[in-house]
């Protein structure tokens, strides 16, 4: 999937494999301003933890993005 691809999608999952690249895919759309932040789910608070500190350390605007677990 591709930048393009997700970002003219109105609705959309990454679901792949360990190591398959759906976290750099997940910050490369979230560097793209949009008007309203885009809900990023994951499964456990740790994923959560990890994925913020990624986007912090990457510059990506805190205000492109939403970051929770799923039952969260």
């Amino acid at each position: 999937m591709s930048v393009d691809a997700v970002l003219g999608s109105r609705r959309g999952m990454i679901v792949a494999p360990a190591g398959c690249g759906k976290t750099h895919l997940i910050i490369e759309v979230l560097r793209v301003a949009q008007d309203k932040p885009y809900l990023v789910l994951t499964h456990t608070t740790a994923g959560v933890t990890a994925l913020k500190k990624r986007l912090k350390r990457l510059s990506v605007p805190p205000q492109n993005y939403v970051v929770t677990t799923i039952d969260g």
